[in-house]
């Protein structure tokens, strides 16, 4: 069950992404203003975004790679998938319970060379609608 008030992390978060807006906004002067995609519509499912690797990639094989991003829908996340194939890398469903999930997901590259690995991200909102396929490549030299 959700509470009314925000978690003292996500107060946090709001302050720094409130403090660039006003610093942003102050830079452009007269020059063309920032703009920001929202969040998706009520009714939709929820938007997931790779962030780190931004496009698919080649890495040695090693320690191994963070795949990052967030996930986020009005209706609140009600959990999230990572699909991996290739490679040995495995997760479980994540529950979510706010509007906004963050994600960091090691894949494992060692002993990995040749492989391409391909991760799948996705998630449900709090009303069941599913939010499209996030895809990344990771190929293993």
């Amino acid at each position: 069950m959700k509470s009314g008030r925000p978690s003292p992390i996500r107060q946090g978060l709001q302050g720094v992404l409130w403090g660039a807006l006003i610093l942003a906004g102050a830079a452009c002067g007269q020059r063309e203003r920032l703009t920001f995609t929202g969040p998706p519509a009520f009714g939709t499912g929820p938007r997931t975004v790779i962030t780190r690797p931004g496009a698919d990639t080649t890495v040695p094989a090693g320690p191994g790679v963070v795949v990052s991003g967030t996930s986020r829908d009005p209706d609140g996340i009600d959990t999230f998938y990572a699909d991996i194939q290739g490679g040995v890398t495995t997760f479980p469903p994540f529950p979510g319970n706010d509007s906004l999930f963050i994600f960091g997901l090691p894949i494992t590259t060692s002993g990995q060379s040749g492989q391409t690995i391909t991760v799948r991200v996705f998630a449900t909102d709090g009303l069941g609608n599913r939010g499209d396929t996030v895809t990344r490549r990771i190929t293993v030299q």
